[in-house]
């Protein structure tokens, strides 16, 4: 029983808390409305709780599938449009200093508050509510004409009790023209709401402040019952409500629910939590996905989810595990999904998301998807409670004046009864009122409003109705009335031109009247007038001061005027001009040096010289002026010119006189010009490797500084030319070079203009071997010597080669090239012509190993006959050939001997030399067979 009460009790503050709406003051209806297609539209209820076991979060549920729209009282919101300042006559807009607190300042408490409403989102009074409809807390205040208030001083309401907020909220309280009146606080904690009065408040208070302010706020569930008459205590009035049930628990088919609340102590963090399938229905492969809407970003760190179950008597529930990690998936700032297999359990999502608007947008969204594999998509959008805060005031102005008399004290008796002041705002006139000896001539309008509906600054003007016999002057709102009396000014032009000898004199002239100052009259004077003018009827005072009058005439073209009195003498005296000459040249900054250091001109006044001949110099610039030149001769203009005296040798000259001021002499001279070509010569064996670019770069260079650079092909047959160039620079001849950007793997050398890039081809051996495979020339047939024949790419390449025993058998070709046209060459050895009983192959994988194989299988010897004992031998005739043993010279060792010329061969004639060393062969050849004979017996 106790747990049931422990859990019924949390339920019932989570539950309250969930639906806590947050502060909002609105200035203008504010409609917001968003969709979802396909989706369950569900506000978020503002609540501030811990996560536990016991949960008791609830959402509110419509069947809607868009948020309801939301309207604010004419209340200015924090986040509506600030109202522009402008100023206005009779000084309605002043810019707000800071406020300055002082440690006398006062709390007002409530006393100013003079009217509480509880109103529906629409801003309008109601009462009757349900649970979870949006509400606003309305507050009127007004402070009276004459209140002193101080800046830093305070207002404070307490919020009635069966009303929670969801965070400290602190908005301004603002008049029409956006000028603070206060700043307001609101905390749930304290359950105050502080206003505290800045300097324009303090100096608007004079003329007294109305104002309002309303907070967006949610039931108290300890402070109510459902479906009965709620009071409220407003602390100066009360009032009754009465609150409709709802609905508070979870569809039994619902797969996913979604709501959120504020954190209780930042408003920028934003709580939200999930229900996933409370139907407990079977779903294959679920997969929880989470869309954070605009203005927030997601808190990673905060992200988990937990399989649950509900109380079967209450909306809490118990946690029966935490979904692992490893299944929670960050997809961005704004995106996560959750992977939770096949379920057929309760699940809760819980996370924050931080706003990155400081809480400046009036609600928040996000979005929550449920898939599966064997049901149908689920998406639901909810929505922060709303946001914000504020308020607005009402200021007023009071305008006053007083009339003054400049009349001797009425002592002509004209002065009227009463005046009349008439009020325009904005040039509109809106009251009248009238002002007499008894009211001191002074009036005022009061408590006149200083902001239009739309925040414009309004204008009051005041202005007198006319009063016979006295001239108005207004100064800010105070009126001087002065009695009218007149006076008249006259005089007379002289002219001082030589009785206009030059013909300069106009027609009439336009004299000025002025009075203190500013002209007032205007009037033509002509000589049918005999040069003579008169202003009559002329005020004589103004402000109870007699006006000051003056005469100025309009300028007169070519004259100067003095004015002694009111009469003006007017004289003219001829115009002088002045005649500039400059001396241009055209030649290449005297490149070729030919400039003189001077040229002499001469000034030309209607093609007759004027004055002496000037010497133009580079000091000064090549140019002189003449001044102090009359501008006319007879009344006709002076035609100047100037011409240069004598030649500049190798320089045509022109002259342009278009703008005396600016006569300019052109001495031009064509600079001579030159040209440097040359050409590219390659010295890379027709470009052997390939390596030859597609172009070179040559830089032309005058006096060691590079001025051009050309790009040579072999198009133009690696030619180039540079031509139109100066020869000359400040009269020296310029020496002109070439030089070559660096050609890779070349170098270049410069003969002249010419260049030749050489590049050596890289060069490579070949080695040529003969093997033999003959069992080491067991038959004694190898030759001593074989011949062999080089070839690249196929083509014989170079002269036959003798490969012998002494040279190893070996021959390396060296300095071959190692590509033709790019393309690396092919080079193989081949045997010029056989060799007898051998048969050839070629292993040339190897360029610097090139074997060339001669195979020769040796016959193999016959088994040796068993030895006979031998005879005594006889004596050989004279000269008679030897008779040669059968077993020897079937012996192998006697047919070498015999082959190679060691022992003659039957029929020939041995030399002594040759006889004795067959002898001593034979002898060891005897010997070797009895060994083996004797051995094999």
């Amino acid at each position: 029983m106790k747990r049931k009460l422990s859990s019924y009790f949390a339920s019932l503050v989570l539950l309250l808390s969930l639906f806590a709406s947050p502060v909002s003051a609105l200035a203008s209806v504010n409609t917001e409305s968003s969709q979802a297609t396909s989706t369950t539209a569900v506000n978020m209820s503002s609540a501030s709780s811990a996560k536990s076991s016991e949960h008791t979060e609830q959402p509110k549920q419509t069947t809607s599938t868009s948020q309801s729209t939301q309207s604010s009282s004419k209340v200015n919101s924090q986040s509506s449009s600030e109202y522009k300042n402008s100023q206005a006559s009779n000084t309605i807009v002043q810019k707000q200093a800071p406020s300055k607190v002082t440690t006398s300042n006062k709390n007002w408490e409530n006393q100013f508050i003079t009217n509480n409403e509880l109103r529906d989102a629409n801003g309008k009074k109601q009462d009757h509510f349900g649970y979870y409809d949006d509400m606003q807390a309305y507050w009127h205040f007004n402070i009276p004409e004459g209140t002193k208030i101080t800046a830093g001083d305070t207002m404070e309401v307490s919020i009635p009790d069966v009303f929670n907020l969801n965070t400290k909220l602190s908005f301004d309280i603002k008049d029409a023209g956006g000028n603070i009146i206060g700043k307001a606080t609101a905390d749930p904690n304290t359950r105050k709401v502080i206003i505290t009065f800045t300097d324009y408040a303090a100096q608007e208070s004079v003329n007294g402040i109305d104002g309002e302010f309303n907070l967006w706020v949610s039931w108290n569930k300890t402070k109510i019952d459902f479906d009965k008459d709620i009071p409220i205590n407003w602390g100066t009035s009360s009032s009754t409500v009465h609150i409709d049930p709802g609905n508070n628990q979870p569809d039994p088919t619902e797969k996913l629910v979604k709501w959120g609340w504020y954190d209780a102590t930042d408003p920028t963090i934003i709580h939200w939590q999930t229900r996933i399938n409370y139907a407990q229905k079977d779903i294959n492969n679920a997969v929880y996905t989470d869309f954070v809407g605009e203005n927030q970003k997601l808190i990673p760190s905060t992200i988990s989810a937990e399989q649950v179950k509900y109380h079967t008597d209450s909306d809490g529930y118990d946690v029966i595990s935490k979904v692992d990690n490893s299944k929670i998936f960050q997809d961005s700032d704004t995106k996560f999904h959750i992977n939770l297999g096949d379920i057929n359990q309760t699940y809760v999502v819980d996370y924050e998301t931080k706003a990155t608007d400081n809480g400046a947008s009036f609600h928040y969204e996000n979005s929550a998807q449920l898939t599966g594999d064997n049901i149908e998509k689920e998406e639901q959008t909810v929505y922060s409670p709303e946001n914000g805060g504020g308020g607005d005031g009402s200021t007023t102005v009071n305008i006053a004046g007083q009339k003054i008399w400049v009349d001797d004290n009425n002592a002509d008796g004209l002065r009227p009864a009463f005046v009349t002041f008439d009020l325009y705002r904005n040039g509109v006139k809106i009251n009248s009122q009238k002002s007499t000896a008894q009211d001191n001539w002074m009036y005022s309008f009061k408590k006149l409003p200083k902001y239009d509906s739309e925040g414009g600054a309004y204008t009051y003007t005041v202005k007198e109705e006319r009063v016979a016999n006295y001239d108005s002057q207004q100064n800010g709102n105070n009126f001087t009335n002065t009695l009218n009396g007149t006076t008249s000014v006259n005089g007379t032009k002289t002219w001082k031109d030589n009785n206009n000898q030059d013909g300069k004199r106009p027609d009439s002239i336009k004299i000025n009247l002025l009075a203190n100052g500013k002209v007032i009259q205007t009037k033509t004077v002509t000589a049918t007038d005999g040069w003579k003018y008169s202003f009559t009827g002329l005020p004589k005072y103004k402000d109870g001061k007699e006006i000051v009058y003056t005469v100025t005439e309009n300028q007169v073209k070519n004259y100067t005027t003095a004015i002694t009195g009111n009469n003006l003498v007017n004289s003219y005296t001829p115009k002088q001009t002045s005649v500039t000459v400059t001396k241009a040249w055209n030649d290449g900054n005297n490149q070729d040096g030919l400039r003189p250091n001077s040229v002499k001109v001469q000034l030309y006044a209607n093609g007759e010289k004027q004055g002496n001949i000037v010497t133009l110099t580079k000091a000064a610039n090549w140019t002189h002026t003449w001044t102090g030149l009359a501008a006319k001769q007879n009344g006709k203009t002076i035609a100047y010119t100037v011409k240069e005296v004598g030649t500049v040798a190798g320089y045509t000259s022109t002259i342009n006189n278009q703008n005396q001021g600016n006569i300019i002499l052109t001495n031009t001279y064509t600079p001579k010009v030159t040209s440097v070509s040359g050409a590219k010569t390659w010295k890379d064996n027709n470009n052997q490797d390939g390596k030859r670019p597609n172009f070179i770069k040559v830089n032309l260079l005058a006096n060691g500084k590079v001025i051009q650079t050309k790009t040579v092909t072999a198009t133009n047959g690696w030619k180039y030319s540079f031509t139109g160039l100066p020869k000359y620079k400040d009269g020296k001849k310029i020496v002109y070079t070439v030089t070559e950007n660096q050609v890779k793997d070349y170098t270049t050398t410069i003969a002249g203009n010419n260049l030749v890039n050489s590049y050596t081809p890289k060069q490579t051996g070949v080695t040529v071997t003969k093997a033999w495979n003959d069992g080491n020339d067991q038959d004694g047939l190898r030759p001593d010597s074989v011949k062999v024949q080089l070839y690249a790419n196929g083509e014989k390449q170079g002269n036959i080669v003798t490969l012998t025993k002494a040279a190893n058998w070996t021959h390396t070709w060296t300095g071959l090239a190692v590509k033709q046209n790019g393309k690396a060459i092919a080079y193989t050895v081949k045997e010029v012509g056989t060799v007898t009983g051998y048969t050839n192959t070629v292993d040339d994988q190897n360029q610097g190993n090139i074997i060339i194989t001669n195979s020769h299988t040796p016959t193999k010897p016959a088994a040796p006959a068993k030895p006979t004992t031998p005879t005594k031998p006889t004596t050989p005739a004279a000269n008679s050939a030897p008779a040669t043993n059968t077993a020897v010279h079937q012996n192998k060792v006697v047919k070498w001997l015999v082959k190679n010329h060691l022992l003659p061969q039957t029929g020939e004639k041995p030399t002594t030399g040759l006889v004795l060393l067959g002898v001593v062969l034979l002898l060891i050849a005897g010997g070797i067979i009895i060994f083996k004979h004797r051995h094999i017996s």
